[in-house]
């Protein structure tokens, strides 16, 4: 099936220049994470209120994401591993937090207004869990 072409006002994703520079080469061999972290970048543009987050969970539930994966050859568990990439990369950060009993591995984008609101909710300033110490992966 042909793609039928773009619509008069077709939504748009910000990405930062510096994205094709410095990330985009990184992940040339990596169809997943690159995937992964552009998707990411539409979910958080698509998020509204302050902080925005990302967990698994939200790629999981975007057709469009699950779509992409599916063509990969990779499903959902292949997510995880895509967004460690990300984070090993730092395009994201992640924040551990629990809430209701449910522990919850959330991502933010690594751009100031997101960092901000990172460190807001580890100094408990923002609501969004009770942030999980994690001691360090060795």
């Amino acid at each position: 099936m042909t793609f039928a072409g773009f619509p008069a006002r077709a939504q748009a994703t910000a990405i930062p220049n510096v994205f094709f520079a410095d990330v985009m080469p990184r992940l040339a061999r990596d169809p997943v994470a690159l995937g992964v972290v552009l998707h990411a970048f539409r979910l958080l543009q698509a998020k509204r209120g302050f902080p925005r987050f990302l967990a698994a969970a939200d790629f999981e539930t975007d057709t469009a994401a699950m779509a992409f994966l599916s063509g990969c050859g990779a499903d959902a568990a292949a997510i995880d591993v895509a967004l460690r990439r990300c984070v090993e990369l730092g395009v994201l950060l992640p924040l551990a937090v629990e809430a209701e009993g449910v522990a919850t591995e959330l991502f933010f984008l690594n751009a100031p207004a997101d960092r901000r609101g990172l460190e807001m909710a580890r100094a408990g300033a923002i609501d969004i869990g009770a942030v999980v110490r994690r001691s360090p992966v060795t």
